[in-house]
């Protein structure tokens, strides 16, 4: 399953991207913060319930312009989304998106600083779980 191009990335917290990266420059484009908080939530099973508000871009646009960004949000489109519906699936990447993203605002208001280190290393350690989870699950479907 992959998301059509036309499909809008979105998040309910734009007060976060807004301080993140425009007001602190910590990320250079909202999609940077997008796709860790996409991992982190992933990774953490967190999901968000709040509705997503804020256009950030479309994907057609990351195709021209940002490939690499696209490619990840594909495959994560192709591994999590292998049975639901296309709208379905682009609720769920955006509440896991957001539930990451509510996590590092979390984090970077109780310590006042974002520790991007500390945070890959236990997103890293819940990925290898993950991963073999889907092996697992991959190959009882073949």
């Amino acid at each position: 399953m992959s998301l059509n191009n036309m499909f809008m990335i979105r998040t309910a917290n734009s007060e976060v991207y807004k301080e993140l990266v425009t007001e602190k420059k910590l990320f250079s484009r909202q999609i940077e913060l997008f796709l860790i908080g996409l991992s982190i939530g992933i990774a953490k099973n967190l999901k968000s319930n709040k509705r997503p508000n804020h256009d950030i871009i479309r994907l057609v646009i990351l195709e021209s312009n940002l490939k690499l960004y696209k490619d990840v949000i594909d495959v994560i489109a192709e591994i999590f989304c292998r049975k639901i519906e296309e709208g379905e699936c682009g609720s769920m990447i955006l509440s896991y998106a957001d539930g990451g993203i509510e996590y590092i605002w979390e984090e970077y208001l109780a310590q006042r600083i974002l520790d991007l280190p500390r945070l890959y290393q236990e997103t890293l350690n819940n990925w290898e779980n993950i991963s073999n989870t889907l092996i697992t699950e991959l190959k009882k479907e073949n």
